[in-house]
């Protein structure tokens, strides 16, 4: 299932976003079973002949650090990804795999898929990625400030748009929060949420309250396809920026944190590198027959 998530600045989007992430992460049935059948899945894949490694924590994937209480003094992080290097193994790019049915929580997405970028840039495998998600058993959630952000081949095949009207918080005498209750509205289709866009006087959509118990804003710190999300290695548990575990290449470190897009993410990019090393090919063979 792919949810976009759109609001104002400072209306909540991000603390909805993390909510829904600490429902997964933190000590909760939903985060037992969410581990438990990633490992079951994974355990599957290894009898076929893989040696793919469990996940130590339930696989929530985050752009943003992400922290869960989950005893005292004991806090369990998300796992690191970006959206410039999640997509299907490739020639261009390098990839940060996740393991099958994760959830991918990314904010602020319009840095990654935006809406101004041509679409004929946006290269075949990141949008296989997100057309054949449900083969690989993810959720995936997007926020941004405004819907028209996002690319249409993203914003074309979510399921679940939801916009956060607003947050009110429940405070204790400390001024701590006790407890979130969000204001969304919901549609079921891009077309629905469009409409009422351009015409904010319609009632097509669900207006919900959600509640969220805790303090959220202490968190942030037989399938076709299936074998495409495989990865020919490993599948990766990057932790974010300042807990880099020792052992992984440096470079491809160095490559995966810079918050940019990395050449060879667009398609033209893509084109270029590949008619590159023709070119380099031919030349190769034509010095070794002279």
């Amino acid at each position: 299932m792919i949810t976009v998530i759109f609001g104002k600045p400072g209306h909540g989007k991000t603390a909805y976003l993390s909510s829904i992430g600490l429902k997964y992460l933190g000590c909760t049935a939903e985060a037992s079973e969410l581990k438990q059948n990633s490992i079951e899945q994974i355990r599957f894949l290894n009898s076929r002949g893989f040696n793919y490694s469990m996940p130590d924590r339930p696989p929530v994937y985050t752009n943003y650090p992400l922290s869960a209480q989950i005893g005292y003094k004991k806090r369990r992080d998300s796992y690191y990804v970006d959206g410039f290097h999640l997509g299907l193994e490739n020639d261009f790019v390098p990839v940060i795999p996740v393991v099958p049915g994760s959830k991918i929580l990314m904010t602020e997405v319009q840095r990654y898929y935006n809406s101004r970028v041509p679409a004929k840039d946006f290269s075949d495998w990141v949008s296989r990625y997100f057309e054949e998600h449900r083969q690989f058993s993810l959720d995936i959630y997007l926020d941004l400030q405004r819907l028209g952000l996002l690319d249409l081949n993203v914003r074309d095949i979510c399921e679940d748009i939801v916009e956060v009207v607003d947050v009110e918080h429940k405070i204790d005498y400390a001024g701590n929060v006790l407890e979130s209750e969000f204001l969304l509205r919901k549609w079921s289709s891009l077309s629905a949420a469009e409409a009422f866009i351009s015409n904010n006087s319609l009632k097509n959509y669900d207006l919900v309250k959600e509640r969220f118990t805790g303090n959220v804003f202490e968190s942030y710190k037989s399938k076709q396809f299936f074998d495409a999300f495989l990865p020919k290695k490993d599948f990766m548990f990057l932790e974010h920026v300042g807990e880099i575990i020792d052992d992984n290449d440096l470079s491809f470190v160095k490559a995966v944190y810079r918050q940019t897009a990395p050449y060879g993410f667009y398609k033209s990019e893509a084109a270029q590198i590949l008619k590159d090393r023709i070119k380099a090919e031919q030349e190769s063979k034509r010095k070794k027959t002279v």
